[in-house]
C-alpha cells in the first residue's frame, strides 16, 4: 500500500499498526481522535500544525516496508 496526501489515517493505522509510532512522533495522536475516519494524511497534518507533509509520508511509507 503506497500511503499519499489523500490517504485516510483510519486506513492506514488499520492496515498498518506500525505508523502509530510515526504519527505520534509528529503528535499526530489519531488513535483517540473523532477524525480519525475522515482525516487524510495531509489534513490531520495540517491540523496539527505540520507544514513539512512529504516527510511524513516518506517516514510512514518507510515504517511499511517493515
Amino acid at each position: 500500500m503506497k500511503i499519499t496526501r489523500d490517504t485516510k489515517i483510519e486506513e492506514i493505522i488499520r492496515n498498518h499498526p506500525e505508523t502509530v509510532e510515526v504519527l505520534e512522533k509528529y503528535d499526530i495522536r489519531c488513535a483517540d481522535c473523532l477524525a480519525l475516519f475522515t482525516a487524510t494524511v495531509e489534513g490531520g497534518a495540517r491540523m496539527h500544525g505540520m507544514v513539512d507533509v512529504e516527510q511524513l509520508l516518506k517516514e510512514l511509507n518507510e515504517a511499511c516496508k517493515d
